[in-house]
């Protein structure tokens, strides 16, 4: 071997040396690449302050109306809950009413308010319109754009026209909204006889047996549909077959308090498909109202209003988050 090649030679301590080298420069690389990766692609941080904003579809203009949780501002993907409002109801009282701010503050998750078109939703395809279902479809679309939201637990619930209003999302759109509330609300005729989800669908309805805007067992004509409301028990009894749950239920009592003319009992059907469930809570007794908020100021509106009896058994806020919270789409 001549001199020259005798240079080039590297001891085994040499050898090792480079590999180390080597293997810390890959190692510095991959880490690297990892973090440049994380910190492109994790989630922006929630915005400071609540906000409001409009969608315009159809040639229909729409505002929405969005709380951000107080708990934290963290690099995560956000739940969040689309609340409807009522016929004509203003949606600041529907804030109020639901208090659903303050338990989005509590659980972590976005609050959205959406207002109707003409402060109304339109539940069924009566008018030959589907603009309202477009428009829910729309600003989710703008939320996950400008928010960090989780597009698995995304979840609507809704107050008597928000209500059937809602039914109609769990027929239209159960592949981006992955469970369901209805508060005071049940679904059309016409809906009920054209409705076919993708997919079974997880939903809980809250209704009182005195409620004589939308009676619990009997039909009655809705002022934002040609078609006429489906019984509680009727609605109950579709979701079920829908779903395929088993028709029998697990009841509970709920505990009563004395005073408030209600007693409360939720209804459960399990065995269904895909794991869901169909919940119903009975306010016996209870009015065309919101359940759990006894605030004097609602209790007077609902007296002087003909609503009837708010019942303080139920947090009807509480008892839907807690349903919805437990679904997410795959």
């Amino acid at each position: 071997m001549t001199e020259g090649a005798r240079s080039q030679t590297l001891s085994p301590r040499q050898v090792r040396r480079r590999r180390v080298i080597v293997l810390v420069v890959i190692a510095a690389l991959v880490v690297g690449t990892a973090l440049a990766a994380y910190l492109l692609l994790r989630p922006e941080p929630l915005p400071a302050e609540d906000y409001s904003s409009t969608i315009k579809v159809n040639n229909r203009k729409y505002a929405y109306y969005v709380h951000l949780p107080r708990t934290g501002r963290c690099h995560r993907r956000w739940p969040l809950l689309l609340v409807f409002h009522g016929y004509k109801h203003p949606v600041d009282h529907l804030r109020a009413l639901t208090a659903f701010d303050a338990l989005a503050d509590e659980q972590g998750f976005i609050s959205v308010y959406p207002e109707g078109y003409r402060n109304r939703w339109v539940v069924d395809d009566t008018y030959g319109s589907s603009h309202d279902v477009e428009f829910v479809s729309a600003l989710l679309d703008q939320l996950q754009s400008d928010l960090p939201v989780d597009p698995a637990r995304i979840y609507a619930a809704g107050l008597s026209n928000g209500a059937f209003f809602v039914s109609r999302l769990a027929c239209e759109l159960p592949d981006r909204i992955a469970a369901f509330g209805a508060v005071a609300g049940t679904m059309s005729r016409n809906l009920k006889d054209e409705c076919s989800p993708s997919r079974p669908v997880p939903i809980v309805l809250i209704h009182g047996t005195a409620d004589t805007f939308v009676p619990f067992d009997s039909q009655t004509a809705l002022p934002f549909s040609y078609s006429v409301s489906v019984t509680v028990p009727e609605t109950t009894a579709f979701w079920v077959d829908v779903d395929g749950c088993s028709t029998s239920s697990s009841v509970y009592a709920l505990p009563d308090v004395p005073s408030d003319g209600t007693r409360v009992w939720r209804e459960v059907y399990g065995d269904c498909r895909g794991g869901v469930e169909v919940m119903l809570y009975v306010i016996e007794g209870g009015g065309h109202t919101w359940p759990g908020n006894t605030d004097t100021r609602f209790a007077d509106e609902a007296r002087a209003g003909g609503y009837g009896n708010i019942s303080a058994d139920l947090d009807a806020s509480a008892a839907l988050w807690e349903f919805v919270a437990s679904y997410a789409l795959p």
